[in-house]
């Protein structure tokens, strides 16, 4: 639901024969407008078909695209729609709002009866019309978030029940197509869709602005399609997948795609300027990066009501473009991730020993080592029960002297049923165990532990040469040079 507060200054005229009318504006950017305003007002490549859709003017960008363009009926930005005409089917990339006969409008462009709908992600203005089609795909970590939009209340937001007027924009309410239930298709990373003899429609994920966002590449033509990748969602509805829904998820699907610029002829956003130039995308990537460096260090910043929720908005400017939108609370991995080792909620005390200063705080530590334990580092009595999908077996006591190095604090030592020793950690008052997953379905007793001092647990050979594979490894991780004094 939009934010509360968000009715701007109406924007600058640009003649429209839509049926929509806008009460609620967002903050206009000069550059879109002067685009918008040239294309919708002068282009030659417009199409409306007002006794199909008056809600929705089509523009022709390739011989086989067509971008539909529609008025945002929330008061936020006015989303585009994509159909690509394949040989044997046409695929919609978003479906906007639901309101007007979409389908109808594909159909009279491409001249198909067969339509699938490939979705970037859940949002109200990109997929309130997939109702109207019978099978539509999305990233397969959107699916909690697509499923509840897949409902006949989806737009009782728009409009007030007993005037049945909209609230964002003037529009008539019967105009929404009744939903219809369809069947929802899941897509992996890079899997493809074909449209007919081999022309593929690939799912590229793009996570971050919501958990299972995703654009797609049309390997014929070179098309790239974005989705919303200029922002990461300050409120998340679902409970899975939240590593997802942070910057830093975003940065690294960026990072990927722009190893693959040189595929691409031109980039087709949810919102603004079509047909940008693939630069484009590594200047939302160069976005990320200063966000990620330095997150207090924002171009704007304002405070914005969404859901009932205070919530600190701020933006980096991203070259030739727009600006990144983020909350400095949903940056790192570590600030979203759902943690299940012992303490998780403790373990954000700041680092001790200004070499690892660019360790941020235990959680982080622990995405590191999750990545950079592994069957070496492990004591030889437990390799055999060691795996990648439990990674922290056999870890405790090197880790634990790791964690000591980095954050200080103390370690202390839990006696187990079975004999033997469990290793964790005290960092000024907080108690937390990195590696306390591998004892799943173990009653652990943090309170009667014996105090130990790392030149203690040091005293074995074998125990010490791990600690310092697992450390140089660290190290190599964080870009740190040899370090020149004894461990």
């Amino acid at each position: 639901m939009p934010a509360k507060g968000n009715k701007g200054a109406p924007h600058r005229y640009i003649k429209s024969e839509l049926k929509s009318h806008k009460k609620v504006w967002e903050a206009e950017y000069p550059i879109r407008w002067s685009y918008m305003k040239i294309l919708r007002e002068y282009s030659t490549l417009r199409q409306f078909y007002p006794d199909i859709d008056p809600y929705a003017e089509a523009y022709q960008m390739r011989e086989n695209m067509w971008a539909i363009y529609s008025e945002s009926l929330d008061g936020m930005g006015d989303p585009w729609i994509y159909a690509i005409r394949g040989p044997r089917k046409t695929a919609v990339i978003d479906t906007g709002f639901g309101v007007g006969n979409l389908k109808g409008l594909v159909r009279k462009l491409t001249g198909q009866d067969e339509i699938i709908v490939l979705n970037t992600h859940s949002h109200f203005d990109h997929a309130y019309g997939n109702g109207q089609f019978e099978i539509c795909y999305c990233h397969r970590d959107e699916e909690e978030s697509m499923r509840r939009t897949m409902n006949e209340h989806i737009w009782d937001y728009l409009y007030d029940p007993q005037t049945r007027e909209g609230i964002y924009s003037d529009f008539d309410v019967d105009d929404i197509i009744e939903y219809h239930d369809y069947q929802l298709r899941l897509l992996d990373d890079n899997e493809c869709v074909d449209l007919g003899d081999g022309y593929l429609i690939e799912c590229i994920p793009l996570r971050g602005h919501t958990v299972g966002h995703c654009g797609y590449l049309d390997r014929q033509n070179g098309c790239l399609f974005l989705g919303d990748t200029t922002g990461v969602n300050p409120i998340n509805y679902v409970k899975n997948k939240l590593e997802n829904n942070c910057v830093e998820r975003l940065h690294d699907d960026l990072e990927k795609l722009c190893q693959r610029l040189d595929e691409v002829s031109g980039v087709f956003p949810g919102h603004g300027m079509l047909d940008q130039t693939p630069v484009m995308v590594r200047y939302q990537y160069q976005a990320t990066e200063r966000i990620l460096n330095d997150p207090e260090n924002s171009d704007e910043t304002k405070i914005m009501e969404i859901q009932g929720q205070k919530v600190r908005s701020c933006c980096k400017y991203i070259q030739q473009g727009t600006s990144m939108k983020y909350s400095p609370d949903r940056v790192y991995y570590w600030q979203v991730r759902d943690y299940h080792f012992y303490g998780s909620s403790e373990a954000l005390v700041p680092v001790k020993n200004e070499r690892y200063r660019d360790v941020v705080n235990p959680r982080h530590l622990y995405d590191l080592l999750k990545k950079l334990w592994d069957r070496h580092s492990c004591t030889p009595r437990l390799r055999e029960k060691w795996s990648e999908e439990d990674p922290s077996v056999g870890q405790c006591t090197i880790t634990a002297v790791l964690v000591q190095k980095i954050f200080g604090g103390r370690i202390y030592a839990m006696a187990l049923e079975e004999g033997g020793f469990h290793h964790y950690n005290e960092v000024d008052g907080h108690i937390f165990d990195l590696a306390s997953e591998q004892m799943r379905g173990r009653k652990l007793v943090y309170d009667c532990a014996i105090e130990r001092s790392a030149a203690e647990l040091m005293e074995r050979p074998e125990r010490h040469q791990r600690y310092l594979y697992l450390k140089e490894k660290l190290d190599r991780e964080l870009g740190l040079a040899d370090e020149a004094v004894n461990d």
